[in-house]
C-alpha cells in the first residue's frame, strides 16, 4: 500500500515537537505497549487527536474503527492516525530508499575519512 503525499508532505513539514503522544489510544486501537510499561503511539495532531486527548469519553470506539478501517482501505488513515516520530524533525525531503542509502553512505565514507585524516600524525 503506497504512503499518502499529504502524510510524507505532512512528515516533512514537521518539527520533533509536532510528534505528539497519543492519549487515549487504546479507544480506537489495540494496546500499544513496551516491555514493562504502557505506551502511546506518536503522531501528528489531528482532529481525533485532540479528541482522544480532550474529551476521549466522546469517543465511540466501535464507531470510530469501522470508519478508521474504511479510511486505511482507502489509503487515507493519516487523516486520523498519522504516524510518525519525534525524528520526524530530522526529515528534509521525500526521496526513494536508494537515494537515502547512497546519501548515508557517501555521509558515512566522509565522516570516516575526515575522522581517519584527523588521526594521522603531521
Amino acid at each position: 500500500m503506497a504512503i499518502a503525499s499529504e502524510w510524507k508532505q505532512r512528515i516533512v513539514d514537521a518539527d520533533a515537537l509536532d510528534a505528539v503522544k497519543v492519549t487515549n489510544s487504546e479507544r480506537v486501537m489495540p494496546p500499544f505497549t513496551l516491555p514493562h510499561r504502557p505506551g502511546a503511539p506518536r503522531c501528528l495532531r489531528t482532529p481525533l487527536i485532540d479528541q482522544l486527548r480532550d474529551y476521549p469519553e466522546q469517543v465511540d470506539g466501535a464507531e470510530l474503527s469501522r470508519e478508521l478501517v474504511q479510511a486505511i482501505l482507502d489509503g487515507r488513515g493519516h487523516e486520523y492516525l498519522p504516524f510518525t516520530g519525534q525524528s520526524a524533525g530530522l526529515i528534509r525531503d521525500i526521496a526513494p530508499a536508494a537515494v537515502i542509502l547512497e546519501r548515508l553512505l557517501t555521509e558515512a565514507d566522509v565522516a570516516l575519512r575526515t575522522a581517519g585524516a584527523a588521526r594521522t600524525p603531521a
